[in-house]
């Protein structure tokens, strides 16, 4: 019998976020080898980690985690999960929800519709985030003319980014240097190399 935490945060940007779930650990004494942590969505389920947690746990195990959120928001892979909890006879925590799913023994109906509700919920939110950043941007781009995504890259925001490339360029036009140690130089891919070319002759 062991007690397992979950944590997860969507990016690396949201790392403080990952760092008060993990106080979670403190709080249920979990050992750090027990503990499995990972950025990514909350609808992909092919998480490494949360799929390792699925696969260590055996019957009369506990997983941890703040909330449904962190564990899914999809409301299909939270069905699973609770499926994998009846099936391995498990214990599922959500702390800040103050809600227990315990199959290691009886368990009631009532609690496997409280967590499907979270999940529900959970999957409103996602979407109605969704939504509201396409919606966002669509009106950015149509009302306010707003240009989205990365700029173009053209000569000038090319010298600007590596100044030396012009010198590089000549030397390479000149086959005073390879195509390799052109690359070399700029410390960037064969197919970026290409792409400067690109701009610099068609620009």
């Amino acid at each position: 019998m062991a007690d397992y935490l979950y944590t997860r945060a969507s990016t690396n940007e949201t790392k403080q976020d990952l760092k008060a779930q993990l106080q979670l650990a403190v709080k249920y004494n979990i050992k750090p080898e027990c503990i499995f942590s990972e950025f990514g969505s909350g609808k992909n389920t092919n998480r490494k980690e949360y799929n390792r947690l699925l696969e260590t746990v055996v019957e009369q195990d506990s997983i941890i985690s703040r909330d449904i959120t962190r564990l899914s928001r999809s409301l299909k892979d939270i069905l699973e999960l609770i499926n994998i909890v009846k099936e391995k006879k498990l214990r599922l925590v959500l702390d800040s929800m103050n809600f227990t799913l315990d199959c290691r023994g009886e368990w009631s109906i009532l609690e496997e519709i409280c967590i499907l509700t979270f999940g529900l919920v959970g999957e409103i939110q996602r979407t109605t985030i969704s939504t509201d950043t396409k919606e966002k941007l669509a009106y950015k781009r149509d009302v306010e003319g707003v240009v989205l995504g990365a700029p173009v890259l053209t000569k000038e925001r090319l010298l600007l980014k590596k100044p030396e490339i012009y010198e590089l360029y000549g030397l390479y036009k000149s086959k005073t240097i390879t195509f390799k140690s052109f690359c070399g130089a700029l410390q960037v891919s064969r197919n970026t190399g290409y792409s400067y070319i690109h701009i610099i002759e068609t620009n």
